[in-house]
């Protein structure tokens, strides 16, 4: 039931109604400012639910938020409520007993390797498709995985609408659903997977709407105010529910067509100045898709003197008193590299900036990482011909999506690049020749704003893709599993909402950070 106001208040939400009304929505949290306060208002008019579910979720490397079960989240509130700093959550659910949650840093931490992973307090109205007690997953390697929360309540608004497709790509996934064989299809590769609507044996626990709002920024837990009560915790992510219709009309939030949003509390948020949007000129590249083939995986090697033949001169006089960079021996002094063989003395000088090393240190160098026909001074960065990789065959390709806007880019479209790598035997150029290698997360998908610079970008990282720099085989800092592809330091942005690990918008420096990532392998205009 809900709260009858006085004539003043009436007419103070009434102001502030139209106020939101004609308040322009440049970003997501705005338009979800707009969503809650319009609800509110619905809910004080007595016109709205004011239940709220309360559910306890983790956060993926992809900014996902994939909800803990029922049992597990209720049993997570009730500690947190008792103000509980960590818990083991096998002493809910024994199969999670490797794993366990640091409340005071909202943290869940896998005991057999120390990885940690953010986690979220949301807060839900009870149109979601939790609170219905329903959850849709889909099933990877025989193990039925949840969708993320927002993902989970657009598949339930298009089952309801009888809808036969959903496409995913909207949501920044690349994927489509299909309803009538119930699985998913990714985009491109064309693999499938089973996908199913589950009834939850238990209900979230539930709150009420009316109590103090509060949110928790990305930055960890704020001081507690001291007006904000145990029963209502500032480490909160609100998360409503709320038609695109409701902001600029009176339809209230139970509308057909809904979004789930993550409200996070933002300082100064990042907004496209829509009166000096520069006109798009920049062209766009004309081939969108890039295939890099096996013939190409191992490309003609040239031995190391031959290669820094081309780039070193040699050096008798005025040789440089500094330590040698790569072996920290004086250059008058022999490679420890050397062990007394012949020419462990001699001293080379790079012809363009001048930096001297030993010839036999210069040259191990070379020899220990990949043979790619160029190099690069190990002082200056300074790149000797052309750089290329060790990134084994795969594909990349582009197209614009007209529908979605990344944050600090409202005005403009979104390139979406996608990448399709598989697993695969070691080449000679890379670190275990003969040893298989594993492509973890693939096909990956990256953002980027269809402006004059996000344009630039594009070209640079398709150069960097054909000269097999973007990925490469090592080891994971995320995971530490060996023998994986990884990113081979050219950042991309693979969050199109929400910026929850630093893969999303807004950044408003990333164009010109991964410009200068590219420039130091020598991917430049």
């Amino acid at each position: 039931m809900g709260i009858i106001p006085t004539t003043p208040f009436f007419i103070f939400c009434f102001l502030s109604w139209d106020f939101l009304k004609a308040f322009p929505a440049h970003t997501n949290d705005f338009r979800l400012l707009k969503t809650m306060a319009m609800s509110m208002f619905f809910n004080c008019l007595g016109l709205g639910d004011n239940k709220k579910i309360i559910i306890w979720s983790w956060c993926n490397e992809y900014g996902s938020l994939t909800p803990y079960e029922p049992l597990v989240s209720n049993k997570i509130e009730e500690m947190f409520q008792t103000g509980t700093q960590s818990m083991n959550l096998g002493i809910v659910e024994p199969t999670l007993s490797n794993y366990q949650l640091d409340l005071a840093n909202m943290k869940q931490i896998r005991l057999a390797s120390g990885k940690q992973r953010t986690i979220n307090r949301l807060l839900l109205f009870n149109d979601h498709v939790l609170a219905k007690g329903i959850i849709w997953e889909f099933q990877a390697e025989n193990i039925w995985t949840s969708y993320d929360i927002d993902i989970s309540n657009h598949l339930e608004i298009a089952y309801q609408q009888n809808a036969s497709l959903l496409d995913l790509q909207h949501f920044g996934q690349p994927y489509k659903i299909d309803f009538q064989q119930w699985i998913q299809i990714r985009y491109n590769s064309g693999t499938q997977r089973k996908i199913r609507r589950r009834a939850l044996s238990h209900q979230y626990q539930t709150e009420n709407f009316t109590s103090q709002l509060s949110v928790q920024s990305q930055g960890g837990i704020q001081k507690q105010k001291k007006h904000v009560s145990r029963a209502h915790p500032y480490n909160t992510l609100q998360v409503a529910t709320g038609s695109s219709n409701l902001l600029n009309s009176l339809t209230p939030a139970s509308s057909v067509h809904k979004r789930t949003t993550v409200y996070r509390q933002v300082s100064k948020p990042f907004l496209t100045d829509t009166s000096k949007k520069e006109a798009v000129t920049e062209s766009l590249p004309t081939v969108q898709k890039i295939t890099l083939d096996t013939l190409g995986a191992t490309p003609f090697l040239r031995s190391g003197l031959e290669v820094l033949g081309r780039y070193m001169i040699g050096v008798t006089q005025n040789i440089d008193k500094n330590d040698c960079a790569i072996c920290c021996d004086k250059l008058n002094e022999p490679s420890s590299y050397g062990d007394n063989m012949s020419g462990s003395s001699d001293v080379v000088e790079l012809c363009f900036c001048k930096h001297q090393f030993h010839k036999l240190c210069l040259l191990t160098m070379y020899n220990s990482v990949h043979k790619g026909n160029s190099l690069q001074c190990p002082c200056c960065n300074t790149i000797y011909g052309e750089k290329t990789g060790t990134c084994p065959p795969g594909t990349m390709e582009w197209y614009i999506d007209k529908d979605l806007h990344l944050a600090g880019y409202e005005d403009y479209s979104t390139i979406c690049i996608s990448y399709h790598m598989s697993p695969g035997i070691q080449g000679p150029e890379h670190p275990h020749p003969g040893q298989r290698y594993k492509a973890r997360g693939f096909p990956r998908t990256a953002f980027l704003p269809d402006c004059n610079q996000g344009r630039k970008v594009l070209k640079l990282l398709i150069e960097a893709f054909v000269r097999r720099l973007t990925f490469t085989i090592g080891t994971s800092t995320t995971t530490g599993e060996q023998n994986t592809l990884t990113w081979n330091e050219i950042h991309h942005k693979t969050e199109s909402y929400g910026n929850a690990f630093g893969h999303g918008y807004p950044d408003p420096k990333y164009l010109d950070n991964v410009l200068m990532e590219l420039a130091s392998h020598g991917v430049v205009e």
